[in-house]
């Protein structure tokens, strides 16, 4: 059976019809394309994220395969060497450790460097910072303090960065580098205002108005430590409360207006002596001292330093007996009290040559140095 070829009219039609759909026959042969594309972008985009975590894998295996970790037995002896240390740097308190313990610290740090070991306990890290801080060694402390930041940051521990910040930024106070001081500090404190974290936020405030007080800026830091002594007295600290007196004393002191000066270094004094702060109230008692001898009653400015030093001699403050000495052999060289001043003098200089290293050293350095030449000269 043959086919029916279909004749000219019947041909000229169906070629009619193509021609009114054109797209007919591609639709299908274009929508499957597409799908194909989209299941090979997905494709693509799975097998780069499994490259993605693949890698992240391999150098976090890589890290930790070049920085073992520490032993929990030798962790237990550093933590335990370090349980007396603070964690916030403080200017005026060297961290409570023996020399035996701070030795056997030391050996134990050098020992986990030689082997490659990192430390990456937060806390640890911060108080040893807080040593290397108190010695002078502000870079060592600087890179502690950083690792602890890391730390904190990767875990999200909002009051560890505060603090590591206030950290920071005191380090910088002390490298005087202000600006960069005041940014991490005001960062701090922000955090601090965030999380409601009272005492850092004090810590902070009393730290900024140093920054303006040399900047020169006394009327700034005077509204900080009016801040930090509002805070302080809300939260019942004490301490804090006394510090801040102190610190509000020595504007009103530079201000030269020293009644108001006097009138908080003795309440300052006061609740020192009301909790047993021997720190506070040495300081309290010096800087009376100081403002009696402005006021060229140094009868008076003698006895309160001579209070002052006996303390801090017997808290073995070494930084603290070298400015009282070298404040009495100031008053007795006004006094025309030659032999007496030179005898204090250089028992303040002595103290520095054998302890003096941080910056606060060199200024009461200098200033002893000065006090002996111009004795020495007459």
């Amino acid at each position: 059976m043959s086919l029916k070829q279909p004749n000219a009219i019947q041909l000229k039609f169906r070629m009619k019809n193509k021609q009114k759909n054109p797209k007919a026959s591609s639709d299908k042969k274009l929508n499957l394309t597409t799908k194909h594309w989209t299941i090979i972008s997905v494709y693509i985009m799975a097998i780069t994220l499994v490259l993605g975590i693949i890698g992240v894998y391999i150098a976090y295996k890589q890290l930790h395969k070049e920085t073992p970790a520490i032993d929990p037995k030798t962790a237990a002896i550093i933590e335990k060497l370090l349980d007396k240390v603070p964690t916030t740097l403080d200017t005026k308190a060297p961290p409570a450790i023996s020399k035996e313990d701070m030795e056997e610290l030391k050996r134990l740090i050098s020992q986990l460097s030689s082997q490659n070991k990192l430390i990456d306990n937060t806390s640890v890290l911060l108080k040893l910072g807080s040593l290397e801080f108190a010695q002078g060694n502000l870079e060592e402390a600087m890179n502690y303090e950083n690792e602890a930041f890391k730390n904190a940051k990767y875990n999200n521990d909002l009051k560890t960065i505060a603090i590591c910040l206030g950290n920071i930024g005191v380090i910088y106070i002390e490298k005087s580098d202000l600006d960069k001081a005041l940014e991490k500090l005001k960062i701090a404190l922000d955090i601090d205002k965030q999380i409601g974290f009272k005492q850092g936020e004090t810590a902070a405030l009393k730290s900024i108005g140093s920054i303006y007080y040399d900047k020169g800026e006394l009327d700034q830091a005077l509204q900080y430590y009016n801040g930090a002594l509002k805070i302080n007295r809300e939260i019942g600290d004490k301490l804090g409360e006394a510090d801040a007196l102190a610190l509000i004393g020595v504007i009103y002191r530079d201000k030269r207006e020293l009644n108001k000066a006097l009138e908080n270094f003795q309440k300052s004094l006061n609740i020192s002596r009301e909790i047993e702060y021997k720190q506070g109230e040495a300081y309290a008692l010096g800087c009376i001292g100081v403002v009696y001898g402005d006021k060229g009653e140094l009868e008076q400015a003698l006895q309160y330093h001579n209070d002052a030093l006996k303390i801090n001699h017997e808290m073995g403050d070494n930084l603290d007996e070298a400015n009282d000495l070298l404040n009495i052999g100031l008053i007795l060289k006004s006094k025309g009290e030659r032999e007496k001043a030179l005898e204090n003098l250089k028992a303040a200089f002595e103290i520095i040559e054998k302890h003096g290293s941080s910056h606060n050293w060199d200024i009461i350095k200098k200033a002893v140095k000065e006090a002996i030449s111009e004795l020495k000269t007459k």
